[in-house]
């Protein structure tokens, strides 16, 4: 019944037919509105989808860093580096994400012993040259942050390899994979004892 009612202003049978017109315009109105209101609210959420998974993988939603012991300062580094240029008004090259992600892969791949593409010769270089490379693009602010004995930590690794190179190494001189687990939980009650003593406080200028 109260379907019949509404439909009398959408068709009715007078000649003054104003009502039917107000009725449709209305009619029109209210569905353009939600329509562009629907169209909005996905581009708004398909644009905040779009830029969580370009970034994720740098800023992680979930983010594990030790209280004490030793830590990462590349990323403080980097950061310093950038700012510093941008204060001086200087640039810096910016490469899209397909291709930052092509040499991450590399890096977990291959390790320091593999090889990256230099987007700048636009040829494959040794990581330890990228690293090398790195270190002496961000000298300059280590000492301003504290951090030299960190960033040089960086330079130990290239030499003496990382944890996979050195389980490796001891596989390869006893050829025995109880010897790797033993050196293995060797390696992580060194790196508990060291945890135990508190980190510096990096200073910020």
């Amino acid at each position: 019944m109260s379907f019949l009612f509404a439909w009398r202003y959408f068709k009715a049978k007078k000649s003054t037919n104003a009502i039917n017109i107000i009725s449709w315009v209305s009619v029109a109105a209210v569905i353009l509105g939600t329509a562009s209101l629907i169209v909005v609210l996905s581009v708004f959420n398909g644009l905040e989808q779009l830029v969580r998974s370009l970034y994720s993988s740098f800023y992680a939603d979930v983010r594990v860093s030790p209280v004490s012991g030793k830590f990462s300062r590349v990323p403080q580094a980097t950061l310093a580096k950038l700012y510093k240029l941008h204060a001086a008004n200087q640039g810096f090259r910016l490469y899209r994400r397909a291709l930052v992600m092509e040499n991450k892969w590399r890096a977990a791949r291959y390790g320091i012993n593999g090889k990256m593409i230099d987007w700048g010769k636009q040829k494959e270089v040794p990581i330890r040259d990228l690293i090398l490379e790195y270190l002496d693009f961000v000298d300059d602010v280590v000492d301003e942050l504290d951090s030299r004995e960190e960033i040089n930590y960086i330079r130990q690794i290239l030499e003496t390899g990382n944890g996979a190179d050195r389980q490796l190494r001891v596989f390869e001189q006893t050829g025995d994979l109880k010897k790797v687990v033993d050196y293995i939980i060797e390696e992580t009650e060194v790196g508990l004892a060291e945890s135990s003593v508190p980190h510096r406080e990096a200073k910020v200028s």
